[in-house]
């Protein structure tokens, strides 16, 4: 399989300038513990996935460079006015549309000061976090190995336990 490169990412349909590498993005999963008083174990109930964080390392080595990047950083990288409600903005680079992560849409959470790493070579590093809407996943996991049994049913209502002594009746009647 050959991995898919790109030393950019796409904000909205605007390529950034220089060279841009994505850090490796996380993918947390939330999982509720629950302990019984006095026992040895606990059950997990999975909660559901929580927001991948990654960064962008943007790297200029020419002066061209750092006039687009004041023009992309101004529209894409600005804080949130205050009290207005800040918004998500569309990301792509093949890194991190990949399972599982697939991320789409994220949040500027810091944006980095320049450093000069080498001769003519500057840096910045934004640091990024997803955005998706919450949606409901708790999911308890079943047992694994070893299997459980299968539970028999139990009679629920009035109707199951009339038909359950009929059935008895029914079968009373046709021993031999």
């Amino acid at each position: 399989m050959s991995f898919p490169y790109a030393d950019y990412i796409l904000i909205g349909t605007d390529p950034s300038p220089g060279n841009v590498t994505i850090t490796a993005p996380n993918s947390p999963r939330n999982w509720d513990e629950r302990k019984g008083y006095g026992y040895s174990g606990a059950s997990l109930v999975f909660t559901g996935n929580g927001l991948a964080v990654f960064d962008g390392v943007f790297r200029f080595w020419d002066e061209a460079h750092s006039v687009l990047w004041d023009a992309y950083a101004t529209r894409h990288f600005m804080a949130p006015q205050l009290g207005l409600k800040g918004t998500s903005i569309g990301i792509y680079n093949p890194v991190l549309v990949k399972p599982p992560h697939k991320i789409t849409q994220v949040v500027v959470t810091d944006v980095k000061g320049w450093t000069q790493v080498d001769d003519g070579l500057w840096e910045t590093v934004v640091s990024f976090k997803e955005f998706r809407a919450p949606k409901p996943a708790l999911v308890k996991p079943t047992p694994g190995i070893p299997a459980g049994t299968v539970p028999k049913p139990t009679i629920k209502d009035a109707q199951d336990a009339e038909i359950a002594a009929k059935l008895a009746e029914l079968q009373k009647v046709m021993a031999p």
